[in-house]
């Protein structure tokens, strides 16, 4: 994750928590029942994130165009 956050220049500090926390509750699914498909605990992830979207979501995303003034400054 983090390789494609350097990669992309694209990082979200309030997602960030998120991200790790579900990098981590993976890590721990999987040691916890070695057996169990990878499959199978990504789509209890995705469930867990389904249920949580407004917990997880940046509130900032969610918010209409309309609420920002847009000053561009142009360098001459």
């Amino acid at each position: 994750m983090q390789n494609q956050q350097t990669k992309t220049g694209i990082k979200d500090a309030y997602t960030q928590y998120w991200i790790d926390y579900l990098i981590n509750r993976a890590r721990t699914l999987h040691k916890e029942h070695p057996g169990r498909p990878t499959a199978d605990i990504q789509s209890e992830l995705l469930t867990w994130v389904q249920e949580h979207k407004s917990e997880i979501y940046n509130p900032f995303l969610k918010l209409d165009g309309e609420h920002f003034p847009v000053n561009f400054a142009v360098a001459v």
